[in-house]
């Protein structure tokens, strides 16, 4: 009898313990689908996505992260991506060896979503298309980041015709980017439901991008149902950094949301 309750008191107090230190390690979450898992851990500049058990016909990884805890498209109701790669080619084949891509670009505190998308390429006769598609999708909370070295902003004229970026960001020196790659993404509000999203790759002095006759022209030959009038946006800037042999397109500023007219004579 002293035997069984000395086992009960064991096993109780383990229980205890591993309740205790499951609930310390806030910084590991794992995500599973299927035979593929993904863990994300803390780190001391960034987190590691770990992935484990990619099948080898596997030949495209896609993740895209958004910041949750980013206000600065409240009144749009809308979350966008913080930060996005596709792995193919050698560099997935390192993933698949080594099961580690570690992410930097990280503010401290903020909640992230990240979404990972795992596929395969058929040949439809002479056509290749995407197939295998998996979802893994999981939140993390971040207690580290290593991101850009000075204060970015994204400002628009007095005329909300264009946009320029302060200054050009300064990464780490283990990081590269391509100071002549900027993505300018332009997200418009049509009601309380409707989102238009338009995204310019610009690729010539950089810092710089009048939006304003190329969005109409956009607008106006894509989106024929939108009517002309005034619309509540805001535009966002990325650009492409390089770490570990890995790509990363990362937000680095964003304007502040206007009122944008949008008719032909822009």
């Amino acid at each position: 009898m002293l035997y069984k309750s000395n086992t009960i008191r064991f096993l109780f107090l383990y229980f205890c313990l591993f309740l205790l230190f499951f609930s310390c390690t806030k910084s590991n979450k794992y995500t599973s689908n299927g035979n593929i898992e993904i863990i994300v851990q803390s780190a001391a500049d960034g987190i590691y996505i770990n992935i484990f058990n990619v099948p080898q016909e596997i030949d495209r990884i896609h993740i895209d992260i958004i910041d949750e805890s980013s206000n600065i498209n409240s009144e749009l109701f809308v979350k966008t991506s913080f930060a996005e790669t596709v792995i193919m080619g050698n560099s997935l084949e390192q993933i698949k060896q080594s099961g580690q891509i570690f992410f930097p670009f990280i503010h401290s505190g903020h909640k992230y979503s990240i979404r990972t998308h795992f596929s395969y390429t058929i040949f439809n006769g002479n056509i290749a298309e995407r197939g295998g598609s998996q979802w893994i999708n999981t939140e993390f909370i971040a207690e580290n980041g290593n991101f850009y070295d000075n204060y970015l902003e994204l400002n628009i004229n007095e005329t909300l015709t264009s946009v320029t970026l302060s200054c050009e960001p300064v990464f780490p020196s283990e990081m590269k980017y391509n100071q002549y790659n900027y993505r300018y993404g332009v997200h418009i509000l049509e009601n309380e439901t409707s989102i238009h999203s338009y995204s310019h790759a610009k690729t010539e002095a950089g810092i710089h991008w009048e939006f304003d006759t190329e969005l109409a022209n956009i607008l106006y030959e894509n989106y024929s149902r939108l009517k002309y009038g005034n619309y509540l946006v805001y535009i966002q800037s990325y650009c492409n950094v390089t770490y570990n042999n890995i790509t990363w397109e990362v937000k680095i500023a964003n304007t502040p949301v206007f009122t944008y007219s949008y008719n032909m004579d822009s």
